[in-house]
């Protein structure tokens, strides 16, 4: 896979940026005066509008090879939404997006932090440690944020976990009585994915969790729910055929480039 480029800092964008999504509606007149609207759901684009201020040599250089390579319009890439959260089924830990071990047991319309009944309940039955995890296609150069709240009746350690053979990172938390949210930022330094990101639960640990999140920014912003799609879009293109950089400064540059991709379904 081809994956849109990251900056120094690795992250995906700067702010302030625009996102829009636009969907279009089928109009039937008939004849006799009536009138029938449908979704034209093949139909529906999503946009985003970025703008970069202050991009060193190489940024802009690395953003316009890129370009270059797609040859404008014409090839897609991977872009990962810098404003969504980019896993799938986020509150459906029972759905076939997410990997689990065979131990470990899910239980759904558990209470939430907010009151209401969106929360999961993982059982770790086993004797070892068992898990849960999703994969994302997007590369380990990105820096992810990854984050969830959690409760547990007794005290629990578990651990998150973030991966792209053959490099890890992990962190270990403890998690009592009272919802707690957890973050892990992480940069796996190679350009290639697909990432996998895990929640690992000791022998015997039962735990409450809610919003799960990874996002492309090192501090997790409010939970967002996905369905069916995260936030990662794997048929992106660029929206124009030529780029322009203006030099604000010496060694500084400022460009504004707008990525498209349609929506699925």
């Amino acid at each position: 896979m081809t994956y849109y480029p990251n900056l120094s800092t690795g992250a995906v964008a700067q702010y302030p940026l625009v996102r829009k999504r636009k969907l279009r509606t089928i109009f039937n007149h008939t004849l006799d005066g009536r009138q029938t609207k449908l979704p034209d759901t093949m139909a529906g684009i999503m946009e985003w509008q970025l703008t970069y201020i202050g991009l060193n040599v190489a940024e802009a250089t690395q953003l316009r090879t890129f370009f270059e390579e797609r040859e404008g319009q014409l090839k897609s890439f991977v872009f990962a939404d810098p404003t969504d959260n980019l896993l799938a089924r986020s509150e459906e830990l029972g759905n076939e997006a997410w990997v689990r071990d065979p131990l470990l047991q899910v239980q759904n319309a558990v209470l939430d932090p907010n009151g209401t009944q969106r929360a999961c309940r993982l059982t770790n039955i086993g004797q070892g440690d068992q898990g849960i995890r999703q994969t994302i296609s997007s590369p380990g150069s990105y820096v992810y944020s990854f984050s969830l709240y959690t409760r547990s009746a007794l005290p629990t350690s578990v651990t998150l976990r973030s991966s792209v053979l053959p490099a890890s990172v992990e962190k270990a938390f403890e998690c009592g009585s009272e919802w707690r949210r957890l973050k892990m930022v992480s940069s796996l330094g190679v350009d290639y994915g697909p990432v996998w990101f895990e929640l690992l639960l000791n022998a015997g640990a039962i735990l409450d969790v809610f919003g799960l999140q990874v996002e492309t920014q090192i501090e997790p912003s409010p939970y967002r729910k996905t369905a069916n799609l995260g936030g990662v879009y794997e048929n992106a293109r660029f929206n124009v055929d030529e780029i322009a950089f203006v030099a604000d400064s010496l060694a500084q540059f400022s460009t504004q480039v707008t990525v498209l991709s349609r929506l699925e379904g």
